[in-house]
C-alpha cells in the first residue's frame, strides 16, 4: 500500500513534483489537480468503466498526496494568460 512506502526512498516526491510541473505547463489551472493517489487499479463495472462513483467515496486517504500541503500550487501570475504566451 502506498501509505506504507517511505517516499523519499523511492523517488515519489521528485515524482510527484515532476507530475506537477507537468500539470502546470499542459493543463489549463482550473484542471490541475489538488489531490493523486497511485492505485494499483482502477474499479470497472462489467462493460470496462471505471467507476468515478467509487473513487469518490473513497475520498481523501493516507495514501493520497496533497499537492497543496506539498507547497505546489499554480500562482496567480499563471492562471491568466500562462507562463506560454
Amino acid at each position: 500500500m502506498a501509505g506504507d512506502i517511505d517516499a523519499n526512498e523511492f523517488g515519489i516526491e521528485f515524482f510527484l513534483f515532476e507530475l506537477f510541473e507537468f500539470f502546470s505547463e499542459q493543463l489549463p489551472y482550473f484542471a490541475v489537480p489538488r489531490y493523486l493517489e497511485l492505485v494499483p487499479e482502477l474499479p470497472r463495472n462489467a462493460v470496462g468503466r471505471v467507476l468515478k462513483h467509487e473513487l469518490r467515496a473513497r475520498g481523501v486517504t493516507p495514501a493520497t498526496w496533497d499537492f497543496d500541503k506539498l507547497g505546489l500550487a499554480v500562482g496567480r501570475d499563471r492562471r491568466r494568460g500562462g507562463g506560454g504566451g
